[in-house]
């Protein structure tokens, strides 16, 4: 289900600090800035459970991706012990 968005400008969160923060318990918050959308503050539960989903369909993507080489016939896929190992380096490394 798609939640509709509060949309506040981007004062509110300077002038009304708290009333602002307090909406997130209902949902995300747009920023505007001169009528255009410029930010979404979600709660910190919020970010965490949708990092979460996100690494998940990476994940699934990622192996449905490998299922199809192994298919085709791709010799050159590694396990999944060197493929987490190797994630977890990449995530190490800043960008």
């Amino acid at each position: 289900m798609i939640e509709v968005a509060d949309v506040r400008p981007i004062s509110d969160l300077r002038l009304r600090q708290q009333e602002v923060l307090d909406k997130l318990s209902e949902g995300p918050v747009v920023l505007s800035q001169r009528g255009r959308a410029t930010a979404v503050l979600v709660s910190w539960e919020k970010w965490n459970r949708l990092s979460e989903q996100l690494e998940l369909l990476q994940d699934t993507a990622e192996a449905a991706a490998v299922r199809e080489r192994i298919a085709a016939g791709a010799t050159d896929v590694v396990s999944l012990a060197d493929y987490v190992a190797q994630r977890d380096e990449e995530a190490r490394v800043p960008a």
